[in-house]
């Protein structure tokens, strides 16, 4: 199994140069083919990017840039005969400039700082979960019934999906003090050690962040997880702005990554559900044969996840099954309705068999799908 964390960070050229630092953390996904492929493309472009950034710019505005930059350099990945190379990658990178971070973040990998003795979370996740908890804010949703959804990890943005749902840009940036400590770490070491366990473990190294480092990822893999992922982690080091460069060091562990998912599919054989139009073109939503699956922009409750630049497609939108005599049974519940390529509109409630290779019109034509 490839190793698809990439962890970067340059402190002497960038630092003395322009007073900044950039650290940057991409986990690939590995549920989608080349991830290794994506994380290594979005943290080159950005760096090489970062190089060139003129003193007098914007750290805010360059993050942004690379944001958009990486999503468009992954999603535009192909394999020689022109199929889409389907990869994707979480995003993570810090800039440190006149005593203050700046952050950008796609996905879920974690940003923490360490000061006084407490860990503070930066950094938010891009999932199903964080959704779930919205609703369970709102009364919709017990936390119990939030915790178990069997798709609450899934990522709802991450750099490659070709278009970002969500990014996190906190503007102001967050002030540093001396000796505050900087973590970036993928969802394998957070996921296998607690908060508190990262906090004790980083103490107990005292000011040697070599060792802290090295203690975390090991502590993480030594855990022995079933289906535990790449376990990345890069501690950092703020002196003080008159200081020499904060010291920082990259560490990498690997395990059998377990996959990432998304709700971008992932491409294979047998039956499925291919995007034609939007920015999600190209992506290929893998069926289950007999199993109904919900169409729509609800994230909690569809399976084939349609953002909402598709302006009037319904929240569920139709239902799709593929039998075992290989016709998709489609059915509408949409306000805008399901229309063939030949205009004809699909009965409201009612399911109708389909042929493979069926172009289905949702709400007119504002979003393209074809079945098989």
């Amino acid at each position: 199994m490839e190793q698809q964390d990439v962890v970067l960070a340059e402190d002497d050229l960038c630092y003395t140069e322009h007073g900044r630092m950039l650290a940057l953390l991409c986990d690939g996904m590995g549920g989608m083919q080349s991830g290794g492929v994506a994380s290594q493309l979005a943290a080159e472009s950005t760096f090489a990017a970062f190089r060139a950034l003129p003193e007098e710019a914007s750290v805010l505005a360059f993050l942004d840039e690379a944001l958009t930059r990486a999503d468009e350099a992954v999603s535009a990945l192909h394999y020689a005969d022109g199929r889409p190379l389907e990869s994707g990658t979480t995003f993570l990178a810090v800039v440190i400039e006149d005593g203050k971070l700046y952050l950008a973040n796609v996905g879920d990998s974690h940003c923490y700082l360490i000061r006084d003795g407490q860990l503070r979370l930066l950094s938010r996740e891009h999932n199903l979960m964080a959704l779930l908890l919205e609703d369970v804010a709102n009364g919709e949703l017990t936390l119990e019934e939030a915790r178990s959804h069997p798709r609450r990890d899934a990522l709802t943005s991450y750099i490659g999906m070709g278009g970002l749902r969500f990014r996190q840009l906190p503007d102001p940036p967050f002030p540093l003090r001396a000796g505050d400590e900087i973590l970036l770490c993928s969802d394998g070491l957070y996921r296998s050690l607690s908060e508190r366990e990262i906090l004790e473990t980083v103490l107990r190294a005292g000011r040697d962040v070599r060792s802290a480092a090295d203690a975390l990822t090991a502590r993480a893999v030594g855990k022995e997880l079933p289906d535990q992922d790449n376990t990345s982690a890069l501690l950092l080091r703020y002196d003080d702005a008159a200081a020499d460069p904060p010291r920082q060091l990259a560490l990498r562990k690997r395990r059998a990554a377990a996959p990432k998912r998304a709700y971008r599919a992932k491409a294979g054989a047998g039956p499925a559900i291919t995007v034609l139009s939007g920015t999600l073109r190209g992506s290929v939503f893998s069926l289950r044969e007999d199993e109904a699956v919900l169409v729509g922009t609800d994230a909690e409750k569809c399976t084939v996840l349609l953002p909402s630049e598709y302006r009037y497609v319904s929240r569920v939108h139709c239902s799709v099954r593929c039998a075992a005599n290989g016709k998709y049974y489609v059915t509408d519940s949409s306000l805008n309705g399901s229309y063939t390529a030949e205009r004809r509109r699909l009965p409201r409630g009612k399911s109708v068999a389909l042929a493979p290779g069926t172009v289905l019109h949702l709400a007119g034509g504002d979003c393209l799908l074809r079945l098989g």
